[in-house]
């Protein structure tokens, strides 16, 4: 009866660190985007496009390959943000699928 008890606590308890876990990388997961979305918008404005699209006056999209990669043959899996000549940057609600 002793260890009965002892075994219920043990899966109870792994439960509530099963959930704990999968809230905290959810969390994280959040936090991490959010903060690569910060540091893209950095790289963005440093980037040619970008500029050249400003000194026009024109809306265009950048995809995101624009956004990761300087190396046209590595593919990331974002969807596309557009960025006007009003210095609006609109991010998609999920820059990660």
């Amino acid at each position: 009866r002793y260890f009965k008890r002892q075994i219920n606590k043990y899966k109870l308890r792994k439960e509530f660190f099963d959930f704990f876990n999968i809230l905290l990388s959810r969390i994280k997961h959040i936090l991490i985007t959010n903060f690569f979305a910060k540091i893209n918008l950095n790289i963005i404005l440093h980037s040619d496009k970008l500029s050249r699209a400003l000194s026009n006056s024109e809306s265009f999209i950048l995809t995101g390959e624009d956004l990761f990669s300087t190396d046209a043959s590595l593919r990331t899996k974002c969807r596309p943000v557009s960025i006007s000549s009003s210095y609006e940057f609109t991010f998609a609600s999920k820059l990660f699928n």
